[in-house]
């Protein structure tokens, strides 16, 4: 199998601010397939046709003045070869959580149905894990024959930090000024905000390390956020009852100046160990939430690096994942029902609970709940690295995970097998 790498230009016309290091991407994608790639060369025999959208999500659609990459993005060379079965596209959207809905997988049959493209010439890397069984489900619901591959590959992931003699969490248990918990909300979304706000009216705000931007009228320091009419997670809270109390309490910083002012985004997927030092519980609040598929980043890593018990806000089936992935989940007497809530109004209010049931222990409670779960703990610590190996060294040190490695083996395998198929 050959790849194709003649793209360069892609994501100018795409546009959607999208940023572009061919000869970055390039090297990990070799890292990533381990196959032979030729760079500006003609389509002669069969192989992939590879893009990454730097980090943007990929749309099938053209509502809301979001590109159909199938439809304005691919060459007109490589939509021929793709008709005449010369070629497979594979489009990177992992380093997104984004969630695939009905309405886009219309969109994209449509799309490959008007083009004449073949089933299963389009592969779809996505970091949203069980996304290709929701395609499968929605094409049998419908009577659909499946035409693309939904491919999981973990994020890129940034570095947990070298590895330390002693792990962090020893070092917060024997700190008696350690908060009760660590909450990172740089990057503002909708679930981390309503999560601040549940902080301050159930009076736990300063029990915790906690971080959250500097909220404004429809929008937010990175990226943006419409207020709308209600809360999401919290809707019998009014807005004006969460404006004032957000602008009496924010900004906080813990981890950098991430306001519109003084912006700080170098601190962005930052490991601060001194910051898991000094809390005893880790609270992640993910990329995404609301979409029912879980998607696991960094901020997940750094709760294995530091040896803390966590809860997290994150699709349901997140602690599923990771429990295939070898990790431990089931820490500190921490009730886990949440994870398997399809609801996102109640998972969020069910994790948060556990919260505040953490925070109303005494410190000598906390500690004996850390000790009792300590062989989980230190698991989950030698594994993180042991999974992830110089990870802190190298950005391309996604590809040597051995989950990751196992999932593209996988992926190439499928891709030879439709080719096969094809006679090519």
């Amino acid at each position: 199998m050959i790849m194709y790498w003649d793209n360069v230009e892609l994501c100018n016309r795409l546009g959607q601010g999208l940023t572009w290091h061919p000869h970055d991407s390039r090297e990990w994608m070799w890292r990533f397939f381990d196959i032979e790639h030729r760079v500006k060369t003609p389509i002669t025999d069969a192989g992939i046709w590879y893009t990454t959208l730097g980090g943007k999500r990929i749309f099938i659609n053209n509502r809301e003045g979001r590109t159909n990459v199938i439809e304005h993005g691919l060459p007109a060379h490589v939509l021929e070869a793709m008709q005449h079965k010369k070629l497979i596209v594979v489009l990177d959207n992992s380093t997104e959580g984004q969630e695939y809905t009905s309405g886009m997988f219309w969109r994209m049959h449509l799309t490959m149905e008007r083009h004449g493209l073949p089933n299963n010439s389009l592969v779809i890397i996505t970091g949203a894990w069980g996304q290709h069984e929701q395609y499968l489900k929605w094409c049998r619901e419908r009577g659909e024959q499946p035409r693309a591959i939904f491919s999981y590959a973990p994020c890129s992931l940034d570095a947990p930090g070298e590895k330390q003699p002693t792990m962090p969490i020893v070092k917060a248990m024997n700190n008696p000024d350690a908060k009760d918990y660590l909450s990172l909300n740089q990057t503002v979304k909708v679930h981390r905000l309503e999560h601040v706000y549940w902080l301050i009216k159930n009076n736990i705000l300063d029990k915790g390390l906690v971080s959250a931007s500097h909220i404004r009228e429809g929008s937010m320091q990175v990226g943006h956020w419409n207020v709308g009419k209600s809360m999401t997670f919290m809707p019998e809270v009014s807005l004006e009852e969460f404006k004032l109390h957000m602008s009496k309490n924010l900004p906080l910083h813990v981890d950098g100046d991430w306001t519109e002012v003084h912006p700080d985004t170098a601190n962005l997927g930052y490991y601060n160990r001194v910051l898991h030092e000094n809390s005893l519980l880790y609270f992640i609040t993910e990329s995404e939430f609301v979409q029912n598929i879980p998607f696991i980043t960094e901020k997940t890593l750094k709760a294995f690096s530091s040896g803390q018990p966590f809860i997290m806000l994150n699709g349901p089936g997140a602690l599923e994942q990771l429990n295939t992935m070898g990790f431990k989940t089931e820490l500190c007497g921490i009730d886990t029902a949440y994870d398997a809530v399809q609801d996102p109004v109640a998972r969020f209010t069910m994790a948060n609970q556990e919260l505040l049931k953490w925070c109303n222990l005494t410190r000598e409670q906390q500690i004996a709940k850390i000790q009792d779960s300590m062989q989980d703990l230190e698991h989950n610590y030698e594994l993180v690295y042991k999974t992830f190996p110089g990870i802190n060294l190298d950005n391309l040190a996604m590809s040597e995970h051995q989950h990751g490695r196992a999932q593209r083996s996988e992926l190439v395998q499928q891709i030879d097998a439709i080719f096969e198929y094809w006679g090519q």
